[in-house]
């Protein structure tokens, strides 16, 4: 550990944190103790703040031990105990800590003391969460805090909470392909609407649509579900199975219905639309359409019922929709009418 006599305030109890938790956590070597007490040393602030921090830590180790301890996870209580932590600080260092900048630095990182030894050693939770959307026709990377990444297609939402026991990330829309840190202890979860992706460590695709979930498996095991699958089964009730995905293979999930069987990905690979290039197989009409109105500019509009279930095999990039429309004009019975405000609507010919 580095060692300072640096008179920044805030870098106390960030110093004093750390060494709580090398010698608390683990058993400190005679090595760690000399260079303790040269810490300790340097500057008598350093004691002062030592000590604040232990008596914090000693206080909540109690507070684990008792049976009604469970009784002070709610959110108030932790507001409380930081609070209380805060001000016994503050009054501690008040000859040292001259101005209300220097008292405001303290407060900040008695917080985050506080904050750490709850999470690693006191059994509460806090979730990290974050939120990614992407425009139309943006296609963006985005590295997660477990080293996980996230390929987040155009016109697409996300959002991802993590804690210390699952990490989880909700596709609100669009698209998104997932290369998953493995991580045996803690699942990576992705739910799309009713639908329950759940792996360690591998690497897949989540595609929405109107009425269907669409998961694809690039490579390792993957297990889908519905999201009412997962909860806890009664003793009337036969659990569900999930089901199970490897390399090559994809499920479709109709939303509030059934999950349909396991079939080999029929076009490509997962997540080959990250190159840029869309491909179907025999997939419906609104398919299709649903994904163009991602990367085009103007809106897409399939007018009629009757059109929307044509299906249709077709591969094409996403800057070249207009010619995708046209070549649809041929081989299906519809006609493309665009307005001048660059939308387009289908209609029945």
């Amino acid at each position: 550990m580095n060692t300072s006599d640096d008179t920044d305030p805030s870098r106390l109890l960030d110093e004093a944190a750390r060494w709580i938790g090398r010698r608390n956590l683990h058993t400190p070597s005679p090595a760690d103790e000399r260079e303790f007490a040269e810490w300790l040393s340097l500057d008598g602030r350093h004691e002062i703040a030592y000590e604040e921090a232990r008596r914090v830590w000693q206080e909540l180790t109690q507070l684990r031990q008792r049976e009604e301890s469970a009784a002070l996870v709610g959110e108030s209580t932790f507001r409380e105990l930081v609070v209380i932590a805060i001000r016994r600080a503050v009054l501690a260092v008040g000859g040292i800590l001259r101005t209300p900048a220097s008292a405001v630095a303290f407060a900040g990182s008695l917080i985050l003391l506080v904050a750490v030894i709850l999470l690693v050693y006191g059994g509460f939770s806090f979730p990290f969460s974050e939120f990614h959307q992407t425009k139309i026709a943006e296609v963006h990377e985005t590295r997660l805090s477990d080293g996980s990444t996230v390929t987040i297609g155009a016109n697409t939402k996300i959002r991802v909470q993590f804690t210390d026991s699952e990490r989880r990330v909700a596709l609100l829309e669009g698209q998104a392909f997932f290369s998953v840190t493995k991580d045996l202890l803690r699942p990576f979860v992705v739910q799309a609407f009713d639908t329950i992706v759940r792996v360690h460590g591998t690497k897949f695709d989540v595609h929405t649509g109107s009425q269907e979930v669409r998961v694809s498996v690039l490579e390792g095991v993957v297990e889908v579900a519905h999201a009412r699958d997962f909860q806890p089964s009664t003793d009337m009730e036969q659990p569900v199975v999930p089901r199970i995905l490897t390399a090559g293979q994809q499920v479709l999930c109709l939303r509030h219905a059934q999950i349909e069987e396991v079939e080999p990905i029929k076009t490509g690979k997962a997540g080959e639309w990250r190159t840029g290039r869309l491909a179907y197989a025999d997939a419906p009409l609104r398919e299709v359409i649903s994904d163009a109105n991602r990367y085009y500019p103007g809106h897409i509009r399939i007018e009629s019922p009757e059109l929307e279930v044509l299906r249709i095999t077709t591969s094409f990039g996403v800057g070249q929709i207009d010619q995708m429309l046209d070549t649809l004009a041929i081989a299906l019975p519809l006609k493309v009418v665009r307005s001048s405000n660059g939308n387009i609507v289908l209609r029945p010919n």
